[in-house]
């Protein structure tokens, strides 16, 4: 009796934790961290570089509507 019981709670904690990762994969962006140079020795080639980057992702979500429908969300990290 008790190896049913067993058997019915790790079913029933299957199908609880199985639905709520079905709604943690239908997000419609994707966060990219962004980690640019913009000051110290790098900062000549980082800045444009950074800039560039940041247009580029702007375009292809606004032109695409992001990657295969997911748009793309992004974070400046300075390192330096």
């Amino acid at each position: 009796m008790k190896v049913k019981t067993a058997f019915a709670l790790t079913a029933l904690a299957i199908a609880v934790f199985g639905l709520g990762a079905g709604s943690a994969l239908a997000q419609n962006e994707q966060f990219i961290p962004r980690l640019v140079y913009r000051t110290g020795p790098y900062a000549p080639n980082g800045i444009p570089f950074a800039d560039g980057y940041v247009d580029y992702v702007d375009m292809i979500n606004t032109r695409d509507g992001g990657v295969g429908g997911v748009k793309m969300t992004y974070e400046e990290s300075e390192p330096g």
